[in-house]
């Protein structure tokens, strides 16, 4: 077990508090009773979410009921819900029905320096985020259909890109034969899905704030610090940046930029029930990133 000293709970009714009561807390939203397989290993403890609050009986049922139902106040809640909508298999972890019974919480008093160590800890031992780190749109609809019917076609080297403008989705890939996600196995070893006017530009980027962990492209910069908080994801690398890289492009209007985008997510959430790996959120946004960037330097 991950965090095994903190406090766990079946429900938010179980906690003492009362509605008003104010108490800093550093807090996992868990599937009750199910391991998580996450990149780099399985999470016994079922983690969807570490978060942190401050009037944790609210939080925590505020967590149920979003997840639930789908209505505003907890944005990882939201994003739960939606992968239901999205993912089949999401959906039949929580039998179809409410989320609430399907849902425990592990929590211990401490302040948002302990949140960011444990999320730290997680991504050592399993090379990735929490799968409801993401955070979609709830508003975009299910299923949106595509403007484009055009195929993928995989390349190795963003060099083999035409420059300039020519709008499109692409995707990384890692050189391996599979990813474990949240809900199976990605044969494709997708870590993004991603869009630009000027798509090599974009990959050049990436590949930039993999290698030196340099502001650019903020997925490539979680390569580069994953890669030096979690041994088991710099395995992953294989021969290291940007050999262990490969990439698949769909050209399309550029007006279907973000659509187009939102399908192809959407695509790979509905078989793994997650975001790819480089898409998960870090919690603290752009601020938090840039703290683990500056603790990941301090390992080499």
């Amino acid at each position: 077990m991950l965090f095994p000293t903190w406090h766990h709970i079946l429900s938010p009714s179980d906690l003492k508090d009362h509605w008003h009561d104010r108490t800093p807390t550093v807090y996992c939203a868990c599937l009750r009773g199910r391991k998580v397989p996450r990149l780099c290993g399985t999470d016994d403890m079922g983690i969807l979410y570490i978060g942190y609050c401050v009037h944790r009986k609210r939080t925590f049922r505020e967590f149920v009921r979003c997840s639930t139902n789908g209505t505003k106040g907890h944005k990882a809640a939201l994003t739960l819900h939606y992968f239901r909508k999205v993912s089949r298999g999401v959906d039949d972890l929580f039998g179809g029905g409410p989320t609430g019974p399907h849902l425990e919480f592990y929590y211990i008093d401490g302040d948002e320096g302990l949140l960011l160590s444990s999320v730290v800890e997680y991504i050592r031992a399993f090379g990735e985020l929490p799968p409801v780190s993401g955070v979609v749109d709830p508003l975009k609809a299910p299923g949106l259909k595509t403007s484009s019917k055009a195929e993928w076609t995989y390349f190795k080297d963003p060099s083999e890109l035409p420059t300039g403008k020519h709008p499109a989705v692409y995707r990384v890939h890692l050189e391996r034969s599979y990813l474990s996600r949240w809900l199976g196995k990605d044969t494709e070893s997708i870590i993004e899905v991603g869009q630009g006017v000027n798509p090599r530009e974009r990959l050049d980027d990436f590949v930039k704030s993999a290698t030196t962990g340099k502001r650019g492209h903020s997925e490539g910069q979680k390569v580069f610090i994953y890669s030096r908080i979690s041994p088991a994801f710099k395995a992953l690398l294989g021969n290291g940046i940007p050999g262990c890289f490969r990439y698949s492009i769909r050209y399309v209007d550029e007006k279907d930029l973000l659509p187009e985008e939102n399908v192809s997510t959407d695509e790979y959430t509905s078989p793994y029930g997650e975001l790819p790996p480089m898409q998960e959120n870090i919690t603290g946004g752009r601020k938090w990133l840039e703290e683990l960037l500056r603790k990941s330097i301090g390992r080499q």
